[in-house]
């Protein structure tokens, strides 16, 4: 099923936000309308612009070669560093970005971006009481680095730290209003703890700042059972739609509980049959069925299907829900 989960690296790396020249990884200073700062062609720092273009444009390999080769004439430079773990985790390359991204910290330890994105990278690997001390500096070194007020709530959120998790994510969005990722989190977080009508008004607004499939479908998710099963289906609709690919098995599913909710049972039905012809394998779906099947009293129809999602993940959530809905028939037709 769609889940923040799928989303949570949407927004993770903060991405070339440095000053142009001098390697001090500090923030980007603004700059008069129409300033154009020129480089000497082949300089030191026109070479990183250009790293940095090779990053942007998904020439990842490139970019690497050039600032391995800036950084054996400049071994300190901090900004080289950070883009080195840039190109590096383009390149899926986690000891190569983790090293460079401590060596720019080890550098300037007061650059918020390589602590931000350093920070992921420990949360990653489970490692979320570090990862947090590594985000508190980053915002303590830029404090309207919302990204890295996002990350921490993300940690905070994996420890089970809830209310700690939900400020980190308001903050967030006050500091980035365009932003989805933010509200998205904020938005499921808050009806997890029963907070139903805040939720709604976060996932709302998200629905209208982006148009990337996971950030809808999560949306999507969240608005149907936040009850708000209409605009759930607007919403699942247009993230089938926003990419060129088939929609993965889970977005599908919560496409027909939106259906199904807004009283479209018919089409639900239709539309959980076909996922299961398309994939066989996938156990939600046998157990969306089931429920489908058992809301308009097709009792023996919904037990196979239940059976048949045990069948095929005997563990986990689903199974679960599957068990408890046959003990449900089994005691229905014991009253019969």
């Amino acid at each position: 099923m769609a889940s923040i989960k799928a989303i949570r690296m949407a927004l993770a790396f903060v991405w070339m936000t440095v000053a142009c020249g001098g390697g001090s990884g500090a923030p980007a200073s603004k700059q008069g309308k129409g300033h154009v700062k020129r480089l000497k062609e082949g300089s030191f720092d026109a070479r990183l612009e250009r790293a940095e273009a090779l990053i942007g444009q998904g020439r990842a390999q490139e970019a690497k070669a050039l600032l391995e080769a800036l950084l054996a004439e400049k071994p300190k430079h901090s900004r080289a560093l950070f883009d080195l773990g840039l190109a590096c985790e383009a390149l899926e390359d986690r000891n190569c970005a983790k090293s460079a991204y401590e060596r720019a910290v080890a550098e300037d330890p007061g650059f918020g971006e390589a602590l931000n994105n350093l920070g992921v990278l420990l949360r990653e690997e489970g490692k979320n009481e570090e990862a947090i001390q590594l985000f508190r500096r980053a915002i303590e070194a830029h404090h309207d680095l919302a990204s890295a007020h996002l990350n921490m709530g993300f940690a905070l959120e994996d420890m089970g730290r809830l209310e700690e998790a939900i400020g980190a994510f308001r903050r967030a969005a006050e500091l980035d209003q365009k932003d989805a990722s933010s509200r998205v989190s904020l938005g499921l977080l808050l009806l997890r703890q029963g907070m139903r009508e805040e939720a709604l008004g976060h996932l709302r607004t998200a629905a209208g700042l982006t148009q990337s499939r996971a950030e809808l479908a999560a949306i999507g998710s969240g608005l149907r059972r936040a009850g708000d099963p209409a605009m759930a289906l607007r919403v699942l609709r247009e993230a089938v739609e926003a990419e060129g690919s088939p929609p993965p098995p889970g977005l599908r599913a919560e496409l027909a509980l939106a259906e199904f909710a807004t009283g479209e049972r018919k089409a639900a039905e239709e539309s959980i049959h076909a996922l299961i012809r398309d994939h066989p394998s996938y156990a939600t779906a046998h157990r969306i069925l089931g429920d489908m099947l058992a809301a308009r009293e097709a009792w023996a129809e919904a037990e196979g299907a239940y059976k048949e999602c045990i069948r095929l993940e005997p563990q986990g959530e689903d199974a679960s829900r599957a068990r408890e809905r046959l003990e449900e028939l089994k005691r229905r037709k014991r009253k019969r």
